[in-house]
């Protein structure tokens, strides 16, 4: 090619990668305060602004602000009464001083409304439902929590005897993986081997409505298009006025308690999980893995964000497997000449919307886990 049409098709390249930038970054600067509040429950700005002593009206949601806002309540332990059943946890801070913004969730009593059979491609379950009243502290909770389980392997206690150590996965809704098929997470495959493992082994599925870590479908599509433009699925709620995980887990030790459940083994990567069940009072004598077989390109960044910035665990060979070809950035100074005080994350857009993305293709499957993800992995 001659060397004058090298340069123009280079010029003309570079001028519609510098176009792509500015748009993303408008469209970015235009998901302004007013529309995260329009999203965003007064419960929450409340609890974002509390230890800040503003209000709603005159935030500035900027990305450095609200990881800088410490929570309202500290993490205090549970107990179980001499009957056995869950108590609420008491007042006052853990041993370590950790901060969560759930330890002030109450226990949810929650009413047996029906239960019938489910038969499924998996195997032949039972479905258990409850009814439970609505949540003061998160509008977008579901107040329609369901038990299954498998009728050969029931998890139940029986005659005045309470079980303990049962295998029991806390699965919030994902609408848009097992609904619509949504790659995006990976929510769906955690659900097919959750219910694998407990027909093959015993245990129980608590399944909660909590879509998008409790804020709500709408919101959860406006995270998506956060993360669309560059955000990480954490900025993406903070950006919003949401805490990263806004779920609660009040109901579940009452729904233990109908059971006559004891004490469980958690089927969860999350620490956290297994810390605010145990601020309720439940006893999680041990946790399993739920490691998926491996990522794609759309859930990659997802899962890897789960682990490096929500502490996620086991989670390392399967990152490793399907890990997807680095991204060749421009220089950076463009999005430098975008930086104003508080603006990082509008300059962060830029940057990602300018990226040469190249997937290694589809991600491979590998049964292999870290050495000590003894739990409830994929073997297909």
């Amino acid at each position: 090619m001659p060397q004058r049409t090298q340069r123009r098709s280079h010029g003309r390249s570079a001028h519609r990668a510098i176009k792509r930038g500015l748009v993303s970054f408008l469209a970015f600067s235009c998901v302004s305060l007013s529309t995260a509040e329009a999203l965003v429950p007064r419960t929450f700005l409340s609890r974002v602004l509390a230890g800040r002593g503003g209000s709603s009206a005159a935030a500035t949601f900027t990305q450095r602000q609200v990881l800088e806002t410490p929570h309202d309540e500290q993490l205090v332990n549970g107990s179980r009464g001499a009957n056995g059943k869950h108590q609420p946890p008491a007042n006052g801070a853990s041993a370590n001083g950790v901060a969560a913004a759930t330890a002030s969730v109450p226990i949810v009593p929650a009413t047996y409304v029906a239960e019938t059979k489910l038969p499924t491609d998996i195997g032949q379950f039972q479905l258990r439902a409850y009814r439970t009243e609505r949540s003061t502290t998160n509008e977008f909770m579901g107040n329609e929590p369901c038990v299954i389980y498998s009728p050969e392997k029931s998890p139940f206690g029986r005659d005045g005897s309470w079980r303990k150590d049962v295998p029991v996965r806390i699965h919030d809704q994902c609408l848009t993986s097992e609904v619509f098929g949504s790659q995006r997470c990976d929510c769906k495959e955690q659900l097919k081997l959750s219910l694998q493992y407990i027909q093959e082994n015993g245990g129980a599925i608590i399944y909660l409505q909590q879509e998008g870590r409790g804020i709500g479908l709408a919101n959860k599509v406006a995270a998506y298009a956060m993360q669309d433009i560059g955000l990480d699925t954490v900025d993406a709620n903070l950006h919003l006025g949401f805490p990263d995980d806004a779920r609660e887990y009040g109901v579940v030790p009452a729904i233990l308690d109908d059971m006559k459940v004891q004490s469980i083994q958690l089927m969860t990567n999350n620490p956290l999980k297994v810390q605010r069940l145990r601020d309720l009072g439940i006893d999680v004598t041990d946790s399993l893995p739920v490691v998926v077989p491996s990522t794609n390109p759309y859930n990659h960044r997802y899962l890897a964000t789960k682990q490096d910035r929500m502490d996620h665990r086991n989670l390392k060979n399967v990152l490793a497997n399907g890990a997807m070809a680095p991204r060749r950035r421009l220089p950076q100074t463009i999005a430098e000449n975008y930086v104003t005080a508080g603006e990082e994350m509008c300059a962060n857009a830029v940057t990602v919307s300018l990226m040469e993305s190249e997937v290694a293709g589809t991600a491979s499957s590998s049964s292999d886990g870290d050495n000590d993800e003894a739990g409830v992995t994929a073997n297909d």
